[in-house]
């Protein structure tokens, strides 16, 4: 291998192992402006209230951070269980609308529950974060009770959800552009190294 072809491919070495580097963490309440939540049996959907028992329905917190990039998201949950129909709910986590992760929760019944859950992702960049909890294990049956999270608006027990990002620098991940044009550089690099070594024989 000529030094040119081995300096490209250290670089691209250095370039993939910088590319999920550790960093600090932001962490963020579910509640305020920037929750939503939507349940198909209210009218409108948006006034749930923090309830959901329908496929579909969800939980969402927005947050504004300026150009990031995160590849771990962490939930943690404190919540009201009062499903009766089946022995668990099943949820759907979506980051700016990728799924990223799924996970239950489940009885006994309880008013006062707390879960953790830790999800690892290929890092996604971006100015804002929607971080979106889909109930994903189909609808529970008309007084088969609902599923609940303490959020700012509403922790009588001072108790909320939150959820952490942690971040990694954006410099420090690859743009698609860049990763795109390194195999076709290799590639040229290999050809002329090939043709050295043949008039050099």
């Amino acid at each position: 291998m000529t030094r040119s072809l081995r300096s490209l491919v250290l670089s691209a070495a250095l370039l993939t192992a910088t590319s999920v580097g550790a960093g600090a963490q932001t962490t963020t309440p579910f509640g305020g402006v920037n929750f939503s939540c939507s349940n198909a049996s209210y009218n409108p959907a948006s006034s749930c209230f923090s309830y959901i028992w329908n496929q579909n329905d969800y939980w969402k917190q927005s947050q504004v951070t300026g150009p990031m990039a995160t590849g771990k998201l962490s939930l943690n949950l404190w919540y009201t269980y009062g499903l009766n129909s089946a022995p668990s709910a099943s949820f759907d986590v979506l980051l700016n609308g990728t799924g990223v992760g799924n996970f239950q929760l489940s009885g006994p019944a309880t008013v006062l529950g707390y879960q953790s859950f830790d999800f690892f992702f290929s890092p996604i960049i971006a100015n804002s974060f929607d971080v979106q909890i889909v109930w994903s294990g189909g609808s529970a049956p008309p007084g088969g009770g609902s599923v609940g999270i303490y959020t700012t608006d509403f922790a009588p027990y001072e108790r909320y959800s939150d959820v952490t990002l942690d971040v990694v620098d954006p410099s420090t991940v690859p743009e698609p552009a860049t990763l795109a044009l390194l195999a076709p550089g290799l590639l040229a690099v290999g050809v002329i190294a090939r043709r050295r070594a043949k008039r050099n024989a």
